[in-house]
């Protein structure tokens, strides 16, 4: 199709004009992950605007309007009114963060409302839409070959899209029982709990036989959904007793607290653990994760890689369970782990939003500069 015209300054010296747009501006994972770049955004080189489909504004919600040049409410404008809005603020570059996800805006990307779109962080897989023109990744989650799984043009980063915002009432780390067994564990919802992650995991049990497992998640509050997932695991050797299922706790801190009760989170696959992975790590857990070929089954492996933990990254259900059995078994390692996992990731690409802002900021201009040139 033509390509709309735009009345936007051409010139790739001035400012530009950015406009992210997301449902998830308030308590929510993604801001968990989108606030440190917000921060450390040069607002001398770049005017943020930030389109909220946001129903009810929290503390979250004011911390990012502050953080912002401009915040634009959106949930009560239709789509071509929101098209209208972001033509009439004449942004440069619009990058949605929700991509298919609950409360996004994608159709009124369709309209094509600004020169340059792309899509970033929310959403781990293509728009599948034509007018998205690049999707913001990395080398690791999608690695050469990455672009037959894409509608859009691959901006890799050469180090983790990821820059994480440890909970500031996070409880200190809790120091493991002496002498105990080994307590396995995963918060990742139940939803990402497939077969191979089941097989994996009970592989990693048997391995260990004193071990336990728990999993917590907001859907183990119904009886017979931990019928069926206790099922799943004897059919893999592991008996019931040995699993222990919790369901949502109160609130933020008793949830973070709970990582105190478990020594080495395991992941899921295909879709990882992106916050829980952050989560775990930050509260002393060392995650284990079968790393497959698609950005969702690539995530925590990236995570681990920043951190310099990629030893705890398979390949395989076999050696998932070998890289889980071992760590278990080196109680030393396990404590060091514990004992350093804060200043490991303080120090890592991982919580580094100032470093993370100036290189998307350079693909940003990139972009433009290209857009400008056709």
């Amino acid at each position: 199709p033509q390509q709309p015209r735009f009345e936007n300054d051409s010139a790739t010296d001035r400012p530009l004009r950015i406009g992210y747009l997301s449902g998830d501006f308030r308590q929510h994972a993604v801001m968990r992950f989108f606030e440190p770049l917000l921060a450390a955004h040069d607002r001398g080189r770049f005017h943020i605007t930030l389109y909220a489909n946001v129903n009810r504004e929290d503390e979250v919600s004011h911390r990012a309007r502050a953080l912002a040049d401009a915040w634009v409410p959106t949930v009560a404008m239709t789509d071509d009114e929101l098209a209208d809005r972001i033509r009439a603020d004449r942004i440069d570059i619009a990058i949605d963060l929700a991509g298919h996800s609950a409360a996004n805006r994608l159709p009124a990307l369709a309209r094509r409302p600004a020169p340059v779109q792309m899509s970033y962080l929310g959403y781990p897989n293509t728009t599948g839409m034509s007018a998205v023109d690049y999707v913001i990744t990395d080398t690791d989650l999608d690695p050469p070959g990455s672009e037959q799984w894409h509608t859009e043009r691959l901006i890799r980063l050469d180090r983790t899209m990821h820059a994480y915002l440890p909970p500031a009432d996070a409880p200190a780390i809790a120091s493991a029982p002496p002498g105990a067994p080994v307590r396995f564990g995963s918060f990742n919802r139940i939803e990402k709990l497939s077969d191979t992650s089941v097989r994996a995991w009970s592989a990693a049990l048997v391995a260990v036989p004193e071990s336990s497992l728990t999993i917590k998640s907001p859907g183990l509050a119904d009886e017979q959904t931990r019928r069926l997932l206790l099922d799943r695991f004897a059919a893999h050797g592991v008996a019931g007793e040995r699993i222990r299922l919790l369901g949502r706790d109160r609130d933020e801190v008793e949830h973070l607290a709970r990582y105190g009760e478990i020594d080495i989170a395991l992941d899921s696959y295909p879709y990882n653990g992106t916050t829980t992975t952050c989560e775990a790590l930050w509260m002393g857990a060392p995650v284990v994760t079968l790393q497959g070929p698609t950005r969702v089954a690539r995530t925590t492996a990236g995570i681990l890689r920043a951190i310099g933990l990629a030893e705890l990254i398979a390949t395989g259900t076999e050696q998932f369970a070998q890289i889980a059995a071992e760590l278990a078994r080196d109680r030393g390692r396990l404590a060091e782990l514990r004992r350093s996992m804060r200043a490991r990731m303080t120090a890592s690409p991982l919580l580094d939003g100032i470093d993370l802002a100036r290189r998307i900021e350079a693909a940003l201009r990139r972009a433009w500069e290209a857009r400008t040139s056709m």
